[in-house]
């Protein structure tokens, strides 16, 4: 007999929890703070033109992001209730169990990443590229799809569909640039705490870790390719190449994130288990 709904209630209720980590929203206020002083500063020493300037550039790329984002919309296609009914099951499964309101799914081809959130103010989409989709089976998506939700359950994802975004408009100065690197460190953490809540989810490192492969490298060589070829794969590089190069990135590599999520299944008491059916179960 299967674990009771106000068992599975309980279990994901102390799931969320047991991943959410307050610092990750301190680092964001911190690092936003930090900003903002500088951009003080540079007010304060410089011609009140050029921060007239950077305010209408700031805005003008706020807009433009938002304006991409609804073309982006605009040209996908809703999934929901669509002839991938296991997407949209799954979709409504894992945002019911996480507490995660008005979600849909859209696809559409040649993303910049495989799988995204869109939109804010508790009106969100997932959004998938076709090819990704059409290479992930139903366990797989629930992994991918428990990351992403878990993304607006911690409102990481709104913030950086305007963070990442942003920093791709504002070139001018390098000022993009950076942007990207400073929250860097909050968005990698995020990253991290939503693949925390995705292995507590599923529940097999195995499974989600495979799930990230696929989306980086596609279904053709995934087979050749597991957690265990990863790890040793990145002995062969240089450390402070590994570091300078995550650092500069606004999200964490793949050998990264392999490594962050046995760590944490470690920690968590949590292995692979053998074939078998990897529906959400608490654990008794």
């Amino acid at each position: 007999m299967g674990p009771s709904s106000n068992q599975q209630n309980d279990y994901f209720a102390k799931a969320i929890e047991a991943a959410r980590r307050p610092s990750d929203m301190l680092i964001f206020i911190l690092t936003l703070a930090a900003l903002l002083a500088i951009f003080i500063l540079v007010a304060v020493l410089s011609n009140p033109i050029i921060i007239w300037i950077v305010l209408g550039l700031l805005a003008l790329s706020l807009l433009l992001v938002r304006l991409d984002q609804t073309w982006f919309i605009n040209n996908a296609v809703k999934l929901d209730g669509s002839p991938y009914t296991y997407i949209d099951d799954v979709i409504r499964e894992v945002s019911a169990n996480l507490g995660v309101s008005n979600v849909s799914v859209f696809t559409i081809r040649d993303t910049k990443e495989p799988i995204m959130v869109i939109g804010h103010f508790n009106r969100y989409g997932v959004v998938f590229d076709a090819e990704f989709m059409e290479v992930l089976d139903q366990d797989e998506a629930r992994a991918i799809i428990a990351r992403e939700i878990a993304q607006i359950k911690y409102k990481s994802a709104e913030l950086n569909a305007f963070i990442i975004p942003l920093s791709e408009k504002l070139k001018l100065l390098g000022l993009g640039a950076f942007i990207k690197f400073t929250f860097g460190f909050w968005s990698r953490r995020a990253e991290e705490t939503s693949n925390r809540l995705a292995l507590l989810y599923v529940r097999d490192p195995h499974l989600l870790i495979k799930a990230l492969i696929k989306s980086k490298i596609g279904k053709q060589f995934t087979e050749l390719f597991d957690e265990n070829i990863l790890l040793a794969q990145g002995q062969n590089q240089h450390t402070i190449l590994q570091k300078l190069s995550e650092v500069l990135n606004s999200e964490s590599s793949l050998l990264a994130q392999t490594k962050e999520i046995l760590e944490y299944a470690h920690e968590q008491g949590i292995a692979s288990p053998p074939a078998q059916d990897t529906q959400t179960s608490p654990v008794q």
